[in-house]
């Protein structure tokens, strides 16, 4: 062996496998270099599959996104090409209603105008009807219990400022309610989800207009009203207290009329409330 090939094998020989390793950004054009799409890969074999899976995309139907400048008439069009259909009456919604309940028409289009106007396809808009039944269900559930509390404590609240001549009051309101065609006015919802016809004081309007009728006109002025001839707790105390009179029969044994009055002293206070 010469001197040459000697020096030749001892120089490949301390060459090292790292410094023969091909390093493939050495090889990008002048022109692209620096392109931060090449930051992304790592090797070689990275950039080969990002580009396969380019090529494959290419032809397939795509939706450009509008920029920050577009219309509303681009991202119509973006909507439109993902499902939007031509008109709200387009969407076919599937409404599921609890038992005994029906869907309300008018709000199911507002339903279907808002989800055209957001650009909503079918099946996104039934998402969203979906989910708001849930918790328009749910919200319900705990209303009707919260409505039923508040009604009861207006029918007590009547109830012991009426005490026994409770009925005949309702029986005078709801008289006076069919005399001015009411009935409709009671249906109005108010925002405590109760009914007109359940508020005491809309009660008490119409049972003080049905007692003006029969005081001013006569009891039998109110068509298919009739009472039970009980009183108010506070009406009872007032004729107690006149029975009950210094000098009155009901403490002097000996009066004519003394048995009576206490006999009426007794009926009356039964129309006073217990506590009293």
């Amino acid at each position: 062996m010469n001197e040459e090939t000697q020096v030749a094998e001892s120089t490949l020989g301390s060459v090292t496998p790292s410094e023969t390793t091909f390093d493939w950004k050495n090889e990008i054009p002048e022109e692209v270099k620096g392109n931060k799409v090449f930051e992304n890969h790592k090797d070689l074999g990275s950039l080969l599959k990002s580009h396969a899976h380019q090529q494959a995309m290419i032809g397939a139907e795509k939706i450009p996104l509008p920029g920050t400048n577009a219309t509303e008439e681009h991202w119509n069009e973006v909507y439109t090409r993902l499902g939007k259909p031509a008109e709200a009456s387009g969407y076919q919604l599937d409404v599921q209603m609890p038992e005994g309940q029906t869907a309300d028409d008018g709000l199911l289009n507002w339903f279907r105008e808002t989800s055209h106007k957001a650009g909503l396809n079918n099946k996104q808009a039934q998402a969203m009807l979906n989910e708001y039944q849930k918790i328009s269900q749910s919200q319900t559930q705990v209303d009707t219990g919260k409505v039923e509390q508040i009604k009861n404590e207006g029918i007590e609240s009547l109830q012991k400022e009426w005490g026994a001549t409770f009925q005949d009051k309702i029986n005078v309101g709801n008289a006076t309610i069919g005399q001015f065609e009411a009935n409709d006015l009671t249906q109005l919802q108010l925002a405590d989800g109760r009914m007109l016809g359940d508020h005491p004081a809309f009660v008490k309007a119409f049972v003080g207009v049905g007692d003006f009728i029969k005081g001013k006109i006569g009891e039998d002025s109110l068509e298919g009203q009739k009472t039970s001839g009980a009183m108010s707790p506070d009406v009872a105390r007032a004729k107690l207290a006149e029975l009950k009179r210094q000098g009155g029969p009901f403490w002097n044994n000996k009066d004519p009329e003394h048995q009576w009055a206490v006999q009426e002293a007794l009926r009356l206070q039964e129309f006073i409330t217990p506590n009293e």
